[in-house]
């Protein structure tokens, strides 16, 4: 998984021409508690690490492989004469088994068994001492291979192969009234298995069909799903996820004229066992598809179907992935009203249970919600009289007139003071908090609202600042509302999504018509 430096060449004598190094190598198993093995070491010398008896600085040399395997059984094994790679399901017939003579082996009766066959390697560098390998059947070690013992097997050799029999009533118990746990066995094979610790080379995991007169039912059927996920907009979400987050940049435009956008989603039709078994496979048993009807996969977002595909046939481990967009009529990324809903995407891995499968839950869901940025905007503004406002958002010119009645009890003939309310409202689909906001009459700054606190997605917040107009005047004043004076990034978390910058740092003009309704001003004093 990576390059680690394991050793240097020091100033110590290498008149030998070689040196030694000692280090630990760290490494777990891909496969679980499958295999107990170690990856593959490679080791090179790197260009100008050292220097030859010439004082030339090194080249790269090519790669060292030490292939740390040592004793293992390969990557495969044969049951019954199909070769699999360890960890595999196989599904098993009567037919796959095979007569014994007993009388010629042990002066017994004859008596059914399938053959496992496997190969002894020793990639390692040093002996292996005589042993023993066991079989072993759902924890129960298989007789024949319990008493032998194996001469010791040499560096870089393979062994001749091993055929073990598995005797279908000793062994694997297909008797009448006998049932094992989840009509699956686990046969491992387990190397050195005296020794601490064993080798265990690997396991497989068997399945039965034909044995149903024994009161054995048969365990050999597909398993359909979804996938692990769903691709939403581009991202995959894995399936059982809850209130994941679409953002603007994941929907797509398909046409500019008429300014339609699309969510693209992706889901996997895929059949999970992947079952070996020629036999098996050839009458309709280990992949399933021998029914009537052949499975669909249907999915829905909320109650709308948007997929539904043709009956077909998937083989064992195949997958089929279909690429689908729903369309979104409010799905524009600059949209001041995108749905703030919670949405269900489903998928039915087997509508109509057309199919039988080994787990027949075929139901796969995610819930996922519209992530628009947060979009700070007014859609209220009154002056003096609370009851009277005159902008509701909709875009238009607006004035005002203000009144005597509307002015602070406070104010004088120079200062007319006036009280301003005025909404904020978040009308995206995320919270915005720790933004500026700030008031100018005429270019000047009456009011600066700094560091606002929190405010959800669809929040509304009423505000009151009370106003300096000066001297009553005719002319006409600019009322200025600045939102989000600085525009702070629309969605900030999580910054791998969408980090654009917010076009709604809102600056509406309001013009209220001079002062309306005053009295007329008195005459100069005689003096």
């Amino acid at each position: 998984s990576g390059f680690y430096e394991a050793g240097s060449l020091s100033a110590a004598d290498n008149s030998a021409g070689y040196s030694v190094f000692t280090f630990n190598v760290l490494a777990n198993s891909t496969i679980g508690t499958d295999v107990s093995i170690s990856p593959t070491l490679r080791i090179r010398l790197l260009a100008g690490a050292t220097r030859d008896l010439a004082f030339k600085l090194s080249i790269d040399s090519n790669d060292l492989v030490l292939n740390r395997l040592g004793h293992n059984a390969g990557d495969t094994v044969r049951i019954a004469g199909y070769e699999v790679p360890w960890g595999s399901n196989v599904c098993l017939t009567r037919e796959d088994a095979v007569l014994v003579d007993g009388h010629r082996e042990t002066g017994d009766i004859d008596y059914l068994a399938y053959t496992l066959v496997y190969n002894e390697r020793n990639d390692g560098i040093s002996v292996v001492p005589a042993r023993r390998n066991w079989v072993i059947v759902d924890g129960v070690k298989v007789e024949s291979s319990e008493e032998l013992i194996y001469d010791p097997l040499p560096a870089a050799t393979v062994r001749a192969s091993v055929t073990v029999r598995l005797a279908t009533e000793q062994h694997l118990r297909l008797v009448a009234g006998e049932h094992f746990a989840d009509a699956v066995q686990r046969i491992t094979l387990m190397l050195d298995a005296t020794a601490t610790p064993p080798v265990t080379a690997g396991s497989i995991y068997v399945r039965y069909c034909g044995w149903e007169d024994l009161g054995v039912p048969c365990s050999c059927a597909p398993d359909l799903d979804a996938g692990d996920g769903a691709v939403i907009g581009g991202v995959f979400v894995p399936w059982g996820t809850v209130d994941h987050c679409v953002y603007p940049n994941h929907i797509n435009q398909t046409d500019a004229v008429e300014d339609s956008w699309t969510l693209p989603i992706t889901v996997v039709h895929r059949e999970l066992m992947n079952m070996y078994g020629d036999d098996a496979a050839a009458t309709g048993i280990s992949n399933g598809f021998g029914f009537p009807q052949h499975p669909r996969l249907r999915a829905y977002l909320d109650e709308w179907n948007f997929l539904i595909t043709d009956p077909v046939i998937i083989p064992p481990g195949a997958s089929f992935v279909y690429e689908t967009d729903w369309p979104e009529t409010d799905l524009h990324p600059l949209s001041l009203g995108a749905d703030r809903e919670e949405h269900t995407l489903t998928a039915f891995a087997d509508y109509y249970n057309a199919t039988r499968e080994l787990n027949e839950n075929n139901t796969f869901s995610i819930t996922f919600r519209y992530c628009w940025p947060p979009d700070i905007t007014s859609r209220f503004v009154a002056m003096g009289n609370e009851s009277r406002p005159f902008w509701f958002g909709d875009g238009e010119a607006a004035q005002f007139c203000i009144r005597p009645a509307d002015v602070e009890p406070d104010s004088t003939s120079t200062n007319t003071r006036i009280r301003l309310y005025f909404d904020e409202d978040n009308i995206g689909n995320l919270a915005m908090s720790t933004y500026d906001n700030e008031v100018y009459v005429n270019g000047v700054l009456q009011a600066a609202m700094l560091n606002r606190a929190f405010l959800g997605a669809g929040g509304v917040r009423r505000n009151e600042v009370v106003l300096d107009l000066g001297a009553p005047t005719v002319d006409l004043l600019n009322l200025t509302l600045s939102l989000n004076i600085d525009a702070i990034p629309r969605v900030d978390y999580p910054v791998d999504h969408y980090n654009g910058t917010d076009p709604y740092g809102t600056t509406p003009w309001w013009v209220f018509d001079g002062f309306c309704d005053c009295p007329s001003p008195p005459p100069p004093s005689p003096a």
